[in-house]
């Protein structure tokens, strides 16, 4: 009876893979997480000559539940002391599994296990975890079992499963190696209350890369580097692909019995590394070798992208078959990626409005870290791990850029390093939501034409389908993200409803009704604009009335009957602009800031084109002798016309004619200059602005 409430205890732990520490606020509507959590399932076969008793000890982090041949043995999750429990083993396979549960409470990642067996003969065997596969294979998968199968089951050709690395698991609880796995390339374990990128220690940095001998670096033990029996001096040489810090080489022979391996080891081998495949230098040198299955070099730390193996020692009377040339590391692992379970964001069955999405994250020079959101009503319509993702995004404080509304939200988190020292950290997320001001049920978007030349004056044509239900709020306003300002032409499908006002900005169209728009309509907005980017997508924004959260229309993809090609809001451009930075200019040349309300400021306009991620663009007000007046560069910014608008809207670079310390300036002539760097280079504009009061 304890073993089955056991067992049902950690299913439920298993069935919250990759779940979640977090807390709605039913009154603020924010669902937060801080710390994450996983589940992972480790498996293993051993054969015993006979049957006998044996003695498992098992420890993990932070929790765990221990099967033998199918059965549960016992569960733990204090992470103090290692838990012994008596198993009987039977003649033939045995079967080891482990279902570890991983909180993130920083106290390491992965299990240690030792089974010492006693024959009745006085013979005893043990078995530990271990990464050496030559020892004992050890498996690893987060993919949950369908049943319980996988207790029993032959995992080693499973995709699902994978070869463990080195784990830790602090403190350190046992004399076996600390096994683990780590899904997507990131560490939930080793600091808590933070997702990091995982470390290489235990990962064969060789596997899969460039080398003359491919079948040493192909993670299969069944092929085979055959070298002749005179082979002094054959080399096999592998890149690494990148720049690595390395510790150990570790060489496997190819056999199945002590005889094969006998005569098929090799008897000695140098190590050198290089960086240019020019100069080599040696770092270890292995002679005198006696364990003929398996042989190691370990020397201190150092830097490579090449390594070399020569032979230096022969059995002059046999082949050598070298199995496998495995290299080893500890620094972090270059890229990663985080991905969570659908979110019902502690409402379960109820369709979100989401709001905003907050995250905080630290990202050391040298590292990336981005963020992806995509949502669904039905968990399996997010089975798919590539489809539907929002671009990646850096910046941690957005409106939620997926469709919706939907009942669930999945994102993941995109890690990389160029420092292997270094790894970001993904420390907390907050997903602001409301299930009461919907304003429709569904909502799809799609532009035509399609495709325009850069810089023309282009007529549009925005048609957006809208469905109701009988508790939504009704449409007030729709904002269109447009790819430069828009002058709206007309309006048609309003089902009765008027237009109270429309305005551009920079980068939307603003529509707002006079009275909310309640059931189904198709709108079609035509507006003038043009693009400056080779590509840009028409996103719609709806609002509910005296809602400030906007509900984000999906891009309708069904098939055009004229064209047969599918809708988008995707503009493409025709043609392409000859600089990136152009038409800059000032207005008013000359201006008086007097504060009378007249010409009290000048805007720096320019359009910025041919971009598609936001540049940094530099506009700074210097004297006719050159020392710097003013900074008004803005946050980065995305291709379009950052002019002065008729409404009011400003240019991002507008001066008061006050200088860095807040007063005004002397009246008379000032420069301006505008830069931007782009893949073909820096691009600049100068000009000059005059004060006069």
């Amino acid at each position: 009876m304890i073993a089955a409430v056991l067992q049902k205890r950690f299913q439920l732990a298993a069935a919250g893979f990759a779940a979640v520490c977090a807390s709605v606020q039913t009154e603020g509507l924010t669902w937060e997480q801080t710390a994450w959590r996983n589940a992972l399932y480790y498996r293993t076969i051993f054969e015993a000559p006979e049957a006998g008793e044996g003695l498992l000890q098992m420890a993990a982090a932070d929790s765990f539940a221990a099967y033998f041949n199918g059965a549960l043995v016992g569960s733990d999750s204090s992470v103090v002391q290692p838990r012994v429990f008596a198993v009987p083993v039977v003649r033939g396979d045995n079967h080891l599994a482990a279902l570890v549960v991983n909180r993130g409470r920083g106290r390491g990642n992965g299990l240690v296990a030792t089974l010492a067996v006693e024959w009745a003969t006085g013979d005893t065997a043990t078995v530990q975890t271990t990464t050496d596969r030559t020892r004992q294979p050890w498996y690893w998968s987060a993919q949950r079992p369908a049943d319980d199968g996988w207790k029993t089951a032959e995992v080693a050709r499973d995709e699902a499963w994978h070869l463990v690395q080195e784990g830790a698991l602090e403190p350190a609880l046992s004399s076996a190696q600390p096994i683990a796995g780590f899904v997507g390339g990131t560490d939930i374990g080793s600091l808590a209350g933070g997702i990091t990128l995982k470390r290489v220690r235990g990962q064969n940095l060789a596997q899969d890369q460039l080398a003359n001998r491919p079948e040493v670096v192909d993670g299969d033990l069944n092929t085979s580097w055959n070298p002749p029996i005179n082979a002094l001096n054959f080399n096999a040489d592998i890149d690494l692909g990148t720049r690595r810090k390395i510790h150990a080489v570790r060489v496997l022979t190819r056999g199945r019995n002590p005889a094969q391996y006998f005569d098929r080891s090799l008897r000695g081998y140098s190590i050198q590394v290089s960086d240019d495949q020019i100069r080599w230098t040696e770092v270890a040198i292995r002679r005198d070798i006696v364990d003929f299955v398996r042989s190691e070099v370990r020397f201190p730390p150092l830097w490579t992208r090449h390594l070399r193996l020569v032979i230096v020692d022969i059995n002059a009377i046999t082949q050598p078959n070298v199995a496998e040339i495995e290299v080893y590391g500890s620094l972090y692992a270059e890229r990663g990626t985080f991905t969570s379970e659908p979110l019902d964001l502690g409402a379960p069955g109820v369709v979100k409005n989401v709001g905003r999405v907050r995250w905080q994250a630290a990202v050391p020079a040298g590292t990336e870290l981005t963020v992806q959101f995509r949502s669904a009503d039905q968990a399996a319509a997010l089975a798919d791990s590539a489809g539907g993702w929002s671009p990646p995004l850096t910046t941690g404080d957005i409106w939620f850029p997926a469709a919706e509304p939907h009942t669930l939200v999945q994102y993941r988190v995109n890690m990389a390093t160029r420092s292997p020292e270094k790894t970001p950290v993904f420390e907390h997320l907050a997903i602001d939501f409301d299930p009461d001001q919907v304003p429709v049920s569904k909502a799809w978007g799609r532009i035509a034409p399609n495709r325009v030349p850069m810089g023309r004056d282009t007529s549009f044509i925005y048609t957006l389908d809208v469905k109701f239900a009988d508790a939504d709020a009704g449409l007030a306003q729709l904002r269109i993200d447009v790819p430069a300002p828009a002058v709206l032409e007309e309006i048609t499908g309003l089902a009765g409803q008027a237009l109270e006002a429309w305005d551009s900005t920079h980068d939307q169209l603003i529509l707002s009704l006079a009275e909310p728009l309640r059931q189904d309509a198709q709108l079609q907005i035509r507006f003038r604009t043009r693009t400056y980017a080779a590509l840009h997508a028409f996103r719609a924004r709806l609002f509910a009335p005296n809602s400030d959260n906007p509900l984000n229309a999906a891009e309708n993809v069904a098939i055009d009957p004229q064209s047969n090609t599918p809708y988008s809001w995707v503009l493409s451009a025709a043609t392409a602009a000859d600089k990136a930075l152009s038409q800059v200019r000032v207005r008013p040349p000359v201006f008086s800031p007097n504060a009378d309300g007249v010409n009290d400021v000048a805007a720096i306009e320019f359009v910025l084109s041919k971009v598609e991620a936001p540049r940094q663009v530099a506009i700074r007000i210097f004297d006719l002798s050159g020392r710097l007046v003013r900074d008004l560069s803005p946050p980065p910014l995305l291709a379009g016309a950052y002019v002065r608008l008729p409404t009011g809207s400003q240019a991002p670079g507008v001066w008061d004619g006050r200088n860095a310390t807040g007063a005004l300036v002397a009246p008379g002539l000032y420069l301006y200059g505008v830069a931007v760097a782009v893949d073909t280079g820096a691009e600049r504009a100068v000009g000059v602005v005059g004060v006069a009061y």
